[in-house]
């Protein structure tokens, strides 16, 4: 972890992963709070940029994927600020991406529903979790990838939106954001699949 470079007694994700679960379930909450009953994002958008940019020291080296993912998203989230872009004109695709948040409710109370049936055989914790995966995989594919495929990745008129006119930097930038994460939610949810066949067989 980054962090590990400013300290003089490093820590192990295993001390913290419980408490950056806990940071993630009230991001996605508060996430999924705005897409439906806020009509100005610019809080939500220092929140989640904040947010990422400090969980950024804790990603372990070697969850290469996170990485990838925080370094995608903080550049997607200054985008309008740099380009001066009206946040209420490009309002229905920034709740596009927040949606994507919807499946990390999902992914977090995974882990406390793991975290229980470590200490406890009850069956309602096994069929808890069994119904919680099957809403974190429905999530995840529904805004992770059909919607944001749809709606933004492969939506011209998000490109038109977004894209200043005759400005290469700009058509750049926009491209090296929506395509790499376009691309690591689609290995995200070939992982997903797998973990499911396997655990099947």
């Amino acid at each position: 972890m980054l962090i590990n470079l400013f300290l003089k007694n490093p820590i192990q994700y295993k001390q913290i992963e419980k408490t950056l679960n806990v940071n993630l379930f009230i991001l996605s909450l508060y996430a999924t709070y705005n897409c439906y009953y806020v009509t100005d994002l610019t809080n939500m958008y220092y929140v989640m940029f904040i947010y990422l940019f400090c969980d950024y020291f804790f990603i372990p080296f070697n969850k290469i994927d996170a990485f990838l993912h925080h370094t995608i998203c903080l550049p997607f989230i200054l985008y309008p600020t740099i380009y001066s872009i009206p946040m209420e004109d490009i309002y229905e695709y920034n709740i596009t991406f927040l949606k994507v948040e919807i499946s990390s409710i999902f992914l977090c109370t995974g882990y406390f529903i793991r975290e229980l049936k470590k200490i406890s055989n009850n069956k309602c914790i096994t069929y808890s979790l069994h119904i919680n995966n099957a809403l974190f995989f429905t999530t995840f594919f529904k805004y992770r990838c059909y919607d944001f495929l749809y709606y933004i990745g492969l939506n011209p008129e998000f490109y038109q939106v977004m894209i200043i006119p005759n400005n290469v930097t700009s058509k750049i930038y926009v491209y090296l954001t929506i395509y790499p994460f376009m691309a690591l939610n689609i290995y995200w949810i070939y992982k997903i699949i797998n973990v499911i066949f396997k655990n099947k067989s």
